[in-house]
């Protein structure tokens, strides 16, 4: 029988995970409220703990988009094991009928305590979308972050990939995706990942026309928010970074191992 939760989505902050949930979402079996953070406690119990993401769970304005009464998420957090809790997830949430039955946790912060994260539940694939180092900084940049915090999480980010990929059982787990192909190449890229999760759950299948799905899905809101931008284009982000980046940045972002 397959799990409840089907897949998790991480990644550095403005790394795409937002895009990347979408693609993934577009799948008729798969979807998904906005960040999850339920598996940041050793326990569901815990969940109220995470404070800003046990919260979003009961949130009804966009893009939270969970919708779940205090009773419901009462008995999420009083389920035995996570599978049970994401099941009570499906049970209650609005987002899940006959067709839609699997969860996708897209938490873009679990990429800084993957072995904890991927420890608390098990034969579930992790999906972790990155961006060049410089391409990276350039977002942090725009929204006002530090260039210590950007080095900081940059490099938790990648021992925590590193950690995990150093445990063979977990490395099987994971798919790494490189934010220019996400966004240049969704459909290959969707096909790949959901052959990569019908590994781990064979109820979840790649379709040519689904494809089609897709397409359509990446041109409608963002669950009630804004529009995904289908205008977005690497190269002129590209020539903006490289005007906005002074060269020493450049020199500092190089330096960061």
């Amino acid at each position: 029988m397959s799990k409840a939760l089907t897949a998790i989505v991480c990644g550095m902050p403005f790394s795409g995970t937002t895009f990347l949930s979408r693609l993934i979402c577009s799948h008729p079996a798969i979807d998904a409220g906005f960040e999850c953070g339920l598996l940041f406690g050793n326990k569901p119990l815990n969940f109220p703990e995470s404070g800003r993401f046990y919260n979003w769970m009961m949130d009804t304005r966009p893009p939270y988009n969970w919708k779940l009464t205090q009773k419901q998420l009462d008995e999420v957090c009083a389920a035995e094991s996570f599978e049970a809790a994401y099941g009570k997830i499906v049970e209650h949430c609005h987002l899940f009928d006959g067709s839609v039955k699997f969860v996708l946790d897209k938490t873009p912060a679990y990429v800084y305590s993957l072995k904890k994260i991927m420890r608390r539940v098990t034969d579930v694939p992790v999906v972790i979308i990155e961006k060049d180092k410089m391409h990276q900084y350039y977002s942090f940049k725009k929204r006002e972050q530090t260039r210590e915090f950007f080095e900081e999480r940059y490099k938790s980010s990648q021992r925590s990939i590193s950690e995990v990929e150093g445990i063979p059982g977990l490395r099987r787990r994971i798919l790494r995706l490189k934010f220019n192909e996400v966004v240049t190449k969704p459909a290959p890229t969707y096909r790949r990942i959901i052959n990569f999760i019908h590994r781990f759950n064979p109820e979840v299948q790649f379709e040519k026309e689904q494809v089609k799905i897709l397409q359509q899905s990446l041109r409608q809101d963002m669950k009630g928010a804004k529009k995904l931008r289908s205008e977005y284009s690497i190269e002129d982000e590209k020539v903006k970074m490289e005007k906005a980046l002074t060269p020493d940045e450049m020199e500092f972002v190089n330096s960061i191992m």
